[in-house]
């Protein structure tokens, strides 16, 4: 039996700073997407839209690899970083939620070391 495969749209972005681009960064703002994120992938790019600013976090279950967050404010700033974040484990003590210092709208989520690599620091006005 053949079952019908539903083709999905995937927009990617290119994420522009004063110091470097990322390309192929998918754009997530649905609240299932949101929640799934990076979840059961081995790779990937996304940048995660919020209807409003806050403190949102973000949290490392069933992920694969380490990643670098940015967190960025409804101007496009970057108002916190946390660098080569590690899925959870079993103990609890792996167990935590990022969030940032200031609020945010946009939360970037690359591979680990990506956002050194192309000089993104807090403070940045990034171009989407």
């Amino acid at each position: 039996m053949n079952y019908p495969i539903k083709k999905i749209k995937v927009f990617l972005l290119e994420i522009i700073s004063p110091t470097g681009k990322i390309k192929g960064v998918e754009h997530k703002n649905s609240f299932i997407d949101r929640i799934l994120g990076l979840m059961f992938r081995k790779e990937g790019r996304i940048l995660m839209e919020f209807s409003f600013q806050d403190f949102y976090g973000v949290w490392m279950p069933f992920m694969r690899f380490p990643i670098d967050i940015a967190f960025i404010s409804r101007e496009k700033e970057i108002v916190d970083l946390k660098k080569d974040v590690k899925p959870i484990g079993i103990p609890p003590s792996t167990w935590r939620i990022y969030r940032p210092e200031k609020m945010c709208k946009y939360i970037l989520e690359v591979e680990s070391g990506l956002l050194e690599e192309k000089g993104f620091s807090i403070g940045d006005e990034l171009k989407f």
